[in-house]
């Protein structure tokens, strides 16, 4: 996968501060932000590149070796010997020179074969991990988006509902003064002003802390007054899916599955290899060596030598070291086929809660849907009412406030079913269509998160 470099990542950036109109941010773009830039997933992509050089590597030893060697040296030979006349010393200083090359191909390596599948495992492993991190990063950047959609909206609900409360201490104060109302009254509606202003501004400083969130994690900056709604919930997508049809779907394409999987091939390899230790090897040898050693005795003499023919080795007991690693290998195997079977065990039972948690979180936000309509018509009523001056500013703001309060939590079921889902998705290969899906019918709702504009 190719990333974006980091000058177009900036260059985006600038763009959108100096712009004057206002960028809706969608699901994708806050996806596409975060792979751009996510330093985890940029570190998987490295690895996975670097795997794949395990192919290459492991080939390589089945190859044709090729080695040049050679010496250059000043020999200085000192030759004594005992005669009548006594001791007589004769020194001799020349060159000394040996140049060879040298050719192995293995014949007979069923160690470095087995290798060679080792490597492919391990390339098929690396990618595995990189979806697996390209899956955390989609749902980094789709929990923050989603959280910061949510937090906006909450935010903006109880913007809207402090004007009641505010209107309502107003108007209770005067009518204390005019000895129309009474002291507990003004007061209480005075402490329900200060519980809205408190609401209020703990639902700034969520959307402020999950503003910072959104744009650390996608590097998007975001206008810090929106006004946005989640996409309506639809009976067209996981949560109309057969459980059954979604979990085999799993089963057949989840990376985390497919990793173990690809551990387990590797290890099995691992120990046929450590099984192959006790079997000869061959190789076939060439070598061409030229020389010159002047010294007395051969000054002049020029050598040239060609040789052709096999090399073998046959293990014959190596302290015990074989028969050990072997056994080490067939731990390691059994060890990676409970973990592969452990993991199955704990994705099927993370995919039944998170299955019926979001069954149960649709029929909620079904449910919910009816309060919030039963809490809009009875504001409705009641404004109405207000209007021909038959409820006064404090009953119309305990309305307001019931519509704001089941709003509020509506707007925390429909977070809690698409972080659900993410999780869900999640299980998936990141290359899986439902994810595309997924991303494609959240962003063409009206969802967005205009950016920041001057």
């Amino acid at each position: 996968m190719k990333f974006p470099s980091y000058g177009a990542v900036i260059f985006l950036m600038l763009l959108t501060f100096h712009s004057h109109e206002l960028r809706a941010y969608s699901l994708k773009d806050a996806i596409e932000g975060a792979v751009a830039t996510d330093p985890a997933l940029r570190s998987a992509s490295y690895n996975k590149e670097a795997t794949r050089e395990n192919i290459a590597v492991a080939r390589s030893r089945l190859l044709p070796q090729v080695a040049l060697q050679g010496t250059d040296q000043k020999l200085t030979q000192t030759t004594s010997q005992d005669t009548l006349l006594g001791r007589s010393d004769k020194t001799f200083s020349g060159p000394s020179k040996n140049y060879q090359l040298s050719l192995r191909q293995g014949l007979i390596r069923p160690r470095e074969v087995v290798g060679l599948a080792i490597a492919q495992s391990q390339k098929e492993s690396g990618e595995q991990k990189f979806l697996t991190e390209l899956a955390d990063t989609r749902v980094k950047a789709s929990v923050a988006w989603l959280e910061l959609l949510s937090a906006t909206k909450i935010q903006s609900i109880y913007e809207e509902n402090l004007n009641g409360f505010s209107k309502a201490a107003s108007q209770e104060a005067m009518k204390y003064k005019r000895g129309d109302g009474t002291k507990d009254g003004a007061m209480e509606a005075q402490a329900q002003l200060e519980i809205a202003k408190a609401m209020l501004v703990d639902a700034q400083l969520t959307a402020e802390s999950k503003r910072r969130n959104f744009t650390l994690v996608t590097k998007l900056p975001v206008f810090d007054k929106v006004n946005v709604d989640f996409p309506e919930i639809k009976q067209t997508f996981l949560n109309a899916l057969d459980r059954e049809v979604l979990w085999q779907r799993i089963l057949q394409t989840s990376n985390d599955l497919q990793v173990t999987v690809l551990v387990q091939e590797i290890q099995k390899a691992r120990l046929r290899q450590s099984e192959l230790e006790h079997l000869p090897t061959m190789d076939l040898i060439a070598s061409y060596n030229q020389a010159q050693n002047d010294a007395t005795s051969t000054q002049g003499l020029r050598y040239q030598n060609k040789q052709i023919g096999v090399q073998f080795t046959i293990p014959i007991y190596s302290g015990g070291g074989i028969n050990a690693a072997e056994r080490q290998a067939l731990s390691v195997y059994q060890s990676s086929v409970a973990d592969s079977e452990a993991m199955k065990q704990r994705i099927e039972a993370d995919f039944l809660s998170l299955w019926a948690v979001q069954q149960s979180t649709v029929e909620r936000i079904f449910a919910g849907q009816t309060a919030v309509e039963a809490s809009s018509e009875q504001l409705k009523a009641t404004q109405k009412a207000f209007n021909l001056g038959l409820k006064t500013w404090a009953e119309l703001s305990y309305v307001q406030n019931s519509l704001a309060r089941r709003s509020v939590d509506q707007v925390g079921n429909y977070l809690s079913l698409y972080r659900t889902q993410l999780k869900l998705l999640r299980m998936l290969s990141a290359d899986d269509q439902y994810w595309a899906q997924w991303i494609e019918f959240i962003s063409a709702s009206n969802s967005k998160l205009p950016s920041k504009a001057h």
